[in-house]
């Protein structure tokens, strides 16, 4: 029988290998990291999804506690391991501590589309340029970790990419995100030009 481990709902979606930093501060969440430091364990990260629970989870390994501040919250530092199902969710008898889960590793396929990630480098950098956000895309991207969270998804859409079970579905799942994303963008920018077009007629006929 798999073990149960600590469960943390946060609207939040990690994918295989990341590293994320947390600030804990709600006193059951205090009460898990101390527990997960005491025996070592793993912990589960679920995402929340509109308040209500989503089946697909992320496994994560604690790798330091960063800062403590006065008032016991803290600061820390942790890996996705790996994507999981909940199979099991134990509630906690009172608001003072944890929910519980048992998990199942959901499995996954690093089979990187080379060309895939040229296209998705090319289109972000495209909808960079257009929205004008004052980032730069990377020269090389690494991995799907280094588009991933910045695609412009919103949290249903990356949740339903980190569902997908291989790294060249979620390049397709990306690459479609990205495409209806630059259309709307050209869009809007044809239409700032055309209302300038049309001021500026306005202008001429007044004179």
């Amino acid at each position: 029988m798999q073990p149960l481990l600590p469960l943390f709902p946060l609207p939040l979606v990690l994918f295989e290998n990341e590293v994320f930093r947390l600030h804990i501060f709600e006193p059951r969440y205090k009460a898990m990291l101390e527990q997960v430091q005491l025996v070592h364990c793993p912990f589960v990260v679920a995402c929340s999804l509109d308040r209500e629970l989503q089946s697909l989870a992320a496994k994560v390994e604690l790798i330091s506690v960063d800062q403590v501040y006065e008032d016991g919250s803290l600061d820390i530092t942790g890996r996705c391991t790996e994507r999981v199902v909940l199979t099991k969710v134990v509630h906690a008898a009172s608001i003072e501590s944890y929910d519980q889960a048992q998990v199942e590793t959901l499995s996954f396929v690093d089979d990187e589309d080379k060309e895939l990630q040229l296209r998705l480098k090319d289109l972000l950098t495209q909808i960079y340029e257009l929205s004008q956000v004052g980032k730069r895309v990377p020269d090389k991207l690494g991995s799907y970790l280094d588009w991933a969270h910045k695609a412009g998804m919103d949290l249903k859409h990356e949740y339903e990419m980190a569902a997908l079970t291989s790294v060249s579905e979620r390049q397709l799942y990306a690459l479609n995100h990205l495409k209806e994303l630059l259309y709307t963008l050209e869009q809007v920018e044809n239409m700032k030009n055309l209302v300038h077009l049309n001021g500026h007629a306005k202008r001429l006929s007044a004179l």
